[in-house]
């Protein structure tokens, strides 16, 4: 045992022995190839990798967690989480909730357009609601908005949604992608 210490002794003595000193000098000629290398740029590509491919890129009718993924960078929602999980406007730029709970009002932003050019409006998003709420789609959100009685437009950038009952959790239902109604209605 003693002798295993003295060897390990021996050999820290003769790594320092043999290692140069390191200056003030050569420490300073170090610093700022160090500084360089451990700048971390702006920005960037982040790629992420799956094992399954998007099945369907519709916010209506998917449940695939890849394409749930995919979908959350095409489309946009009337409302979002912040970084504090507190709800803000995304699409929609204020709301107003009745007294009773059950009447909610909402004014959309206006000037957004879908990424064919087409404008965004209070009819895409009663349209995009009407879709997830019938059963013959078998639309994953059904049982997410059974709560909602009726979906009014009630002008271009304006519409209301009264609910059966009051709901707590009702403006966390609303954070969905809203469609395109010009383009999905096409679709048979």
């Amino acid at each position: 045992m003693h002798s295993l210490r003295g060897t390990l002794i021996l050999l820290a003595i003769l790594g320092l022995a043999v290692c140069p000193p390191i200056s003030a000098d050569s420490t300073t000629k170090l610093l700022p190839k160090l500084q360089l290398q451990t700048k971390k740029p702006y920005g960037g590509t982040l790629v992420i990798g799956h094992s399954n491919s998007p099945s369907i890129i519709n916010p209506v009718l998917t449940s695939s967690t890849v394409s749930i993924n995919v979908i959350s960078l095409v489309f946009n929602r009337l409302v979002q989480y912040d970084f504090e999980g507190h709800i803000q406007p995304d699409l929609a730029e204020s709301w107003e909730i009745s007294a009773d709970g059950v009447v909610y009002t909402f004014r959309l932003r206006r000037g957004v357009r879908f990424h064919d050019g087409e404008e965004f409006g209070a009819k895409d998003v009663v349209y995009t609601f009407q879709q997830m709420m019938d059963p013959k789609n078998n639309s994953p959100c059904f049982h997410y908005l059974e709560s909602i009685k009726e979906l009014q437009v009630l002008d271009p950038y304006a519409f209301r949604v009264v609910l059966k009952k009051p709901s707590a959790s009702f403006l966390n239902v609303l954070g969905r992608e809203i469609v395109p109604r010009h383009l999905y209605e096409k679709e048979p």
